[in-house]
């Protein structure tokens, strides 16, 4: 009975573990996305920035 106890708290622990290290990195992947996103758009406000300021020919 002891064994069968220790055994399932492990399995319960890994569980535990695995789902909090799935989230970690499902966070980090949206962080990145959010950033790269926004990077993105800074980009594209400069180069808007530039064609305006650019002299027309």
């Amino acid at each position: 009975m002891r064994r069968e106890g220790i055994s399932v708290f492990k399995i319960q622990l890994f569980a535990i573990t695995l789902t909090i290290t799935v989230n970690k990195q499902k966070t980090d992947l949206t962080k990145k996305y959010h950033h790269d996103q926004r990077v993105k758009q800074l980009k594209e406000e400069m180069l808007q920035k530039r064609l305006k300021q650019m002299p027309h020919i």
